[in-house]
């Protein structure tokens, strides 16, 4: 399943994601996000502190002007 997040800057150690916990096929969620991850569906949980890889979609790429 795929989860869309925000992105939050770490005082210089990378960057934190938060889920948005709006239903998925909310438009919205999908709208003020910076990117999805991709969780296997044998996995329940992401633990907070976990690392993970977030996918950031062409349109949002293109939108970047400068970092988040």
């Amino acid at each position: 399943r795929q989860v869309w997040v925000t992105l939050k800057r770490r005082d210089g150690e990378g960057y934190e994601a938060h889920p948005n916990v709006a239903d998925a096929s909310n438009i919205s969620s999908i709208t003020y996000s910076h990117g999805f991850i991709e969780v296997p569906p044998n996995k329940p949980v992401v633990a907070k502190g976990e690392r993970v890889v977030v996918r950031i979609p062409l349109w949002i790429t293109r939108s970047i002007k400068e970092p988040v």
